[in-house]
């Protein structure tokens, strides 16, 4: 896209009446540089011009702008779609590994599932309200991905995969180090082969869920930007 080509874009952006942030955010997203955005908005003929205050009946009841920016559409339910998959994936990695612990524990009889554990329950209960709305939100959006693949572009969108992805990385990471670390440098609790095994499951467990995430996102970046 030469600059004629940028110059386009903003004149049927604006017909569409899609606001100079929105305009600039999708051609950040593009990779376009900044200063050519806004040397190409100034140059716009298309700006509406500010009314008259003069003799403008309507001018003492106009309220202010607010300069915060608010979501778009697609934004708001790409919100909704990855908050619930937080709160989806925690509560599968928490039931996982509370279900690992009652394997290696229920022997003693130290430790019964979802009896001592009072936060089993309200895990389960998110699992059970989140998951839902989430593979709902996500089947949506999917199909309007296919029909409108602008969508991807949205600024929330972005912000949100990149958000998660840094998220899981880290979660898959600590897990890992943590598993690693007990091994290296055992305490007179945890050097059993047993503890061992405990741990290299509950490893795994954030790996697949928290790696999983990860990759899957990672994949739809690279695609899109290809």
């Amino acid at each position: 896209m030469n600059n004629s080509e940028l110059d386009s874009f903003i004149k049927k952006a604006k017909a569409k009446n899609l606001s100079d942030e929105d305009i600039k955010q999708r051609l950040l997203a593009s990779g376009w540089g900044e200063n050519d955005i806004n040397a190409a908005l100034a140059d716009d003929d298309l700006v509406v011009p500010l009314p008259p205050t003069a003799n403008n009946p309507l001018h003492k009841q106009q309220a202010p702008i607010a300069v915060v920016q608010n979501l778009s559409v697609r934004g708001f339910e790409y919100s909704i779609m990855f908050i619930s998959l937080w709160a989806s994936a925690f509560s599968i990695i928490w039931l996982a590994i509370t279900y690992v612990n009652d394997l290696f524990s229920k022997a003693s009889g130290d430790y019964v599932y979802g009896s001592s554990n009072s936060g089993s329950a309200f895990m389960i209960t998110l699992l059970l309200v989140t998951f839902p709305i989430f593979a709902y939100m996500f089947l949506r959006l999917k199909r309007i991905e296919l029909t409108e693949p602008d969508v991807k572009s949205d600024p929330s969108r972005r912000k949100l995969t990149q958000l998660t992805q840094l998220v899981s990385f880290l979660i898959a990471i600590g897990f890992t180090v943590y598993f690693i670390y007990s091994i290296i440098s055992p305490d007179a609790n945890n050097s059993g082969s047993s503890e061992v095994v405990k741990r290299f499951l509950q490893t795994l467990i954030a790996i697949v869920v928290a790696g999983g995430i990860f990759l899957y996102y990672w994949r739809e970046d690279r695609k899109h930007l290809r």
